[in-house]
């Protein structure tokens, strides 16, 4: 679970760096550097495993393997914890702020009338995408920071907590990225409707629409042949 919390925090933040892109730059950066953009989805993934398996390899932590529960992680130093809570939790959240910050900056000092209309739908996204960020760090926050940091001393009653806010983030994770982006909602329609295509399911849907329009088409010939015949 930890290691798909931490790829989702760096998954949100490109999000974040190309919203900014798009915002104070005015560059469509999906369009006009795809190639970079499906780097960087593969790029992340392999360093935070392989950041894994390197301190599994030379023993700076332990995969705790416990009887009906799921596995736990332990480290061995303090500079090791360190380094995780910089790097896989401080680092994606210090950039995000940093992105969100000068958007919002950017879109104060807009006066121009002809963007009017573009500084309203960005700032409609940077709100957006602040509540979602804010829900996202409180249910998510205290859970990999107990994990990275190895506290032993913490009751039962807080680690089940962490846990519960952990797993409540990642149930409600698709209603919130897809209130976050409508393109988000458009993909997974999208990839819903060709899910039901393959299975042979959206026959009825699509022929209702044709046979309809066909209708319409020839109410439209019948009531030119009475005015004619008139």
């Amino acid at each position: 679970m930890i290691y798909f919390n931490t790829l989702e925090s760096f998954y949100l933040t490109a999000l974040n760096v190309c919203r900014y892109w798009q915002i104070v730059r005015n560059q469509n950066i999906y369009n006009r550097h795809p190639h970079f953009i499906l780097s960087i989805c593969a790029i992340i993934p392999l360093f935070i495993l392989i950041n894994m398996i390197v301190q599994d390899q030379m023993s700076w932590c332990n995969v705790v393997e416990n009887v009906g529960e799921s596995c736990s992680v332990t480290y061995s130093s303090i500079p090791i914890r360190i380094w995780n809570v910089a790097l896989m939790f401080a680092l994606p959240i210090i950039i995000s702020l940093i992105a969100s910050i000068r958007c919002v900056l950017h879109i104060k000092q807009t006066h121009s009338q002809q963007v009017l209309s573009r500084r309203n739908h960005h700032r409609q996204l940077i709100y957006r995408f602040g509540i979602f960020y804010t829900v996202w760090i409180i249910l998510w926050g205290p859970f990999v920071l107990l994990t990275y940091l190895d506290i032993k001393t913490i009751s039962d009653q807080i680690d089940f907590f962490t846990s519960i806010g952990s797993t409540l983030e990642v149930a409600i994770d698709g209603i919130l990225v897809s209130a976050l982006d409508k393109h988000f909602e458009m993909a997974w329609k999208k990839t819903y409707d060709n899910i039901l295509h393959q299975l042979g399911l959206d026959g009825k849907k699509k022929v209702r629409p044709i046979h309809q329009l066909t209708l319409v088409m020839h109410d439209r010939m019948d009531s030119k042949d009475n005015i004619m015949n008139k």
